[in-house]
């Protein structure tokens, strides 16, 4: 049994902070869709702006599980190196 390859969508709240997140929103949320249901325009509006928002997501922020364990790492060292070393008064 074959699995899918279709990537879930994930909605990192810090993205509204990045600059450039409303520009790459509105972008990709007023394009016209073409149909006259509106749910379905709403669908496809959905569909669409996932794809895209996380497009963007990984340009401008990069896969966030490897910085964060880096950043643990790092943070990891200082702590070791702190505690290697002698107090002072």
């Amino acid at each position: 049994m074959a699995t899918s390859s279709k990537c879930r969508f994930h909605f990192e709240s810090f993205w509204t902070k990045v600059p450039g997140f409303i520009d790459a929103f509105k972008q990709n949320w007023e394009a016209l869709v073409q149909s006259i249901c509106a749910v379905e325009r709403f669908s496809l509006k959905l569909q669409r702006l996932s794809k895209a928002l996380q497009k963007w997501g990984q340009r401008k922020v990069g896969n966030m599980k490897i910085k964060l364990e880096m950043a643990k790492e790092i943070l990891h060292r200082f702590e070791i190196e702190r505690d290697s070393r002698d107090l002072t008064e």
